[in-house]
């Protein structure tokens, strides 16, 4: 039996590694899981994204700040652009005020629209008072209106 979807080798690669690595971690009362699917879901929702590449650097997206998992694992196992991603994405415990870290990461739109649904995501589940303006204002620094091109949002 053939793949009825080619190209999904590292997408279900991605789901399998971040579902074992956020086993056990919660995200309230949900398994943490869910949250980087729901990020994902959003980007194929809201902003017809059929990279898998982008898709698996979505949901890659917390496991370096909540896990053991390196940069240089994610290159070796899933490439340079989704390690460049995912790299981007983690907020590194450097003293980089978190405004420049957005700022960055708004430089690179299909990262920005990950990052994008992911804050979201968060403001869509009670985050922590002291959090939300916060939220709100990388929302701002991030705002992508109109279509992506289809060569940004297509299938690689």
């Amino acid at each position: 039996m053939g793949n009825e979807f080619p190209g999904t080798g590292k997408l279900d690669q991605a789901i399998q590694l971040a579902s074992k690595l956020h086993s056990g971690q919660s995200y309230g009362t949900l398994p943490y899981i869910f949250h980087p699917f729901r990020v994902a879901t959003r980007l194929i929702e809201d902003y017809l994204i059929e990279d898998h590449d982008v898709l698996a650097a979505a949901i890659l997206h917390d496991v370096i700040e909540d896990t053991d998992v390196t940069i240089p694992l994610i290159m070796a196992d899933f490439g340079t652009r989704i390690a460049q991603m995912v790299h981007l994405l983690t907020k590194e415990d450097d003293g980089e005020p978190y405004q420049k870290y957005i700022s960055h990461i708004a430089s690179h739109r299909l990262v920005g629209l990950i990052k994008r649904c992911d804050l979201l995501d968060h403001l869509s589940h009670a985050p922590k008072p002291s959090l939300i303006g916060r939220y709100e204002a990388a929302l701002r620094k991030l705002e992508y209106t109109g279509r992506l091109p289809k060569h940004e949002r297509g299938r690689t």
